[in-house]
């Protein structure tokens, strides 16, 4: 009797292909995205802030329409007094602005994709299959990456289009050139660490409740007891205990605008984002299992 080859039964190889490891990825990507959109939280998120970017947007428009008019020059003067757009601050403050959605979104994004998948079994299934650990990791932290970039990367770029546009030769995107990588360094460092603080917290907690309670702790309560500290001792260096504080200092580095007290802190912010970062990564790696060990 002549053996069959293996793959002539009908069983599928668990070798992957060249691209087999990317596909994998997109596919958790994509299917994690597809549960998010279904939900009409997620789109209220979306709104508000598409809103204030449509603001802001008007407000660009605004000023180039009347600084074309010499009577109205003086208006003019007024937006770039508000700093509606042109300087790094502005950029700056528009994605501070927009972080605020974001933390919010993050926090129930973080509960859906992950402490569903912990309660209803999906994380034995998706681990049983020949998908490993940092597959699963990175096709969370993709979705969460592109759900950020939504609301900070691709708001921050199209106002810089936008100003651009109303100069002749692309004078304005060779004359803020840094501006362009701040903008895409301050939202890949909120793509990152906040998402994977939110997974962090999914993993440890896994209730949807819990997940909520213990993401407004570390990133508003806690931060308000250390600028209550901060007062009563006078000292700045209380500032760091909130994770939020710390990305706005890193944020603004990238945009080259510090404060001369931001500044002396700035090698410890540095140094807290980064043991945070490889904290959670090492949390979440040692949480993730296809099977749950009772003691």
């Amino acid at each position: 009797m002549t053996a069959r080859p293996i793959l002539s039964t009908g069983y599928r190889s668990t070798v992957r292909g060249r691209f087999g490891d990317i596909r994998a990825i997109i596919a958790i990507i994509r299917a994690n995205l597809a549960v998010i959109f279904r939900f009409p939280f997620f789109w209220v998120l979306i709104s508000i802030s598409m809103l204030h970017f449509l603001v802001t947007f008007a407000l660009i428009y605004m000023k180039n329409q009347l600084a074309a008019e010499q009577t109205f020059s003086f208006a003019a003067r007024m937006f770039d007094e508000i700093e509606v757009t042109g300087s790094g601050r502005a950029y700056l403050g528009f994605l501070l602005r927009q972080t605020e959605a974001v933390y919010i979104m993050l926090a129930y994004a973080s509960a859906v994709l992950l402490a569903t998948d912990f309660q209803a079994g999906g994380i034995n299934f998706y681990l049983s299959r020949p998908i490993g650990r940092i597959h699963y990791l990175l096709g969370k932290l993709g979705a969460l990456a592109i759900l950020v970039s939504i609301q900070t990367l691709l708001p921050a770029v199209g106002l810089f289009i936008e100003a651009a546009l109303y100069e002749a030769d692309f004078e304005y995107v060779r004359e803020h050139t840094t501006i362009l990588i701040g903008i895409a360094g301050y939202s890949l460092l909120l793509m990152i660490v906040p998402s994977l603080l939110g997974l962090t917290i999914a993993v440890l907690f896994r209730k949807t409740a819990a997940i909520v309670v213990v993401w407004i702790g570390l990133l508003f309560v806690l931060p308000a007891f250390g600028s209550l500290l901060s007062l009563i001792f006078s000292s700045g260096h209380f500032l760091m205990m909130g994770l939020r504080y710390d990305l706005r200092v890193l944020g603004g580095s990238l945009f080259g605008m510090l404060s001369r007290g931001s500044e002396a802190r700035f090698p410890y912010i540095l140094l807290i984002v980064i043991s945070v970062s490889i904290i959670c990564l090492t949390v979440i790696l040692r949480r993730l299992r296809p099977v749950e060990v009772v003691a």
